[in-house]
Order: C-alpha cells, then structure tokens, then sequence
C-alpha cells in the first residue's frame, strides 16, 4: 500500500502492513541492524501533545520487562516528527481474529490463557502501569498458544492520573464504569481486570 512507503525509519525497511485500527497502524518491518523482523506501530496523531504524550506511554511500558507483555525495543520519531515504537514481533493473530474465525478453544485453554495474561498484567501493574485497553483485540496469541498483551498506547502510570482526569480513553464495550465517567484518578489494577 502507499502509506508503506510514506514512513521511513532509518536502520529498518518497512515490508507491510499488518493492521489499523482507530488509534494507529501497525506494519512488519525488517531490522537491517540486528537482521530480524519486528514490528512497527505507528499512531495516527495529529498533534504535538499527543504525540509527545504517546512517546512517553512508550517509555513507560519499555520499562515492563516480563514475559506475556510484547517487548518494546526503541522508541523514537521520524524526520517529519511522526513517533514510532518498534516491538518484538509476534507471529500469530489476536484472540479477537481467533474468535471471530470460530475456534474451539476449551475452558482448560482458557483458563491458562488468562492466568498467563494475568501474571503479565500484574506485572505491569507492579510498576505502576494500567493498561486501559485490556481486550481480546490486543491479546496477541503466537504459534505455541502462548498469549502476549500488546498496544500499551492508552496506558498511564498512578503518578499520571491526577492530570489525565476527565480524560474518558478506551474502548467502550470493555471499559470499567470509572473509564467510562471520565475518574482517571479511581483507576488502578481492577480497571484492567474490570
């Protein structure tokens, strides 16, 4: 597509995209450095607070290193300003593409599943980090089965929420009732569980 040839990052060669949604575009990538493939994000933001805001999100879940999280490796901007966040690429699909295909996945899967998420989450949120976009469309399920919590790009830290009030971010259909009222500064570990 166009907008593959629109980005360039120096050190990577952008190769195709692998899904957008309403916050941004996600597209495989290949690291001419360390010679492998990873993943490139890249949020449709049209301002500099955003942006600059979206770079620190990054940051903060780059500090979260624990298996069942996908690894951010570098952060950074493109010569026109456009941030980027380069992540471990994991090959497989979201749970939200395995259910909507129609898989069978049995309660014992299930359970392992979310005891895995879990754990990863309750890693993130030991440093402070909420998610807030806890959903099936950013669980990342690779080849083994193994689940990986992706798309950190509404998280916040503790310290964060007392200048984020007001501010209603998520999707609806999976935010917890103080998400949705806009009570940044209620949130902790139980919104994402919510």
């Amino acid at each position: 597509s166009g907008d593959v040839e629109r980005y360039e990052i120096p050190g990577f060669k952008i190769e195709q995209e692998l899904g957008r949604g309403g916050f941004g575009v996600v597209y495989r990538a290949f690291d001419e450095t360390l010679q492998r493939s990873v993943a490139i994000k890249i949020p449709l933001l049209n301002d500099a607070k955003s942006r600059s805001r979206y770079l620190t999100e990054a940051r903060n879940a780059a500090k979260v290193e624990v298996a069942g999280i996908v690894p951010v490796l570098q952060v950074g901007s493109t010569n026109d300003g456009i941030p980027f966040v380069v992540q471990k690429l994991i090959d497989g699909k979201s749970l939200a593409q395995i259910l909507k295909a129609g898989a069978q996945i049995s309660p014992r899967q299930v359970a392992v599943m979310m005891i895995d998420v879990c754990h990863a989450l309750g890693a993130a949120h030991a440093e402070s980090l909420i998610h807030r976009d806890l959903k099936p469309g950013n669980i990342m399920v690779d080849k083994k089965g193994k689940p990986w919590v992706t798309d950190f790009g509404l998280a916040i830290t503790e310290e964060e929420q007392d200048q984020r009030r007001g501010e209603i971010a998520g999707t609806p259909s999976y935010m917890s009732p103080e998400q949705l009222e806009g009570k940044v500064d209620w949130c902790d570990g139980r919104t994402d569980i919510w």
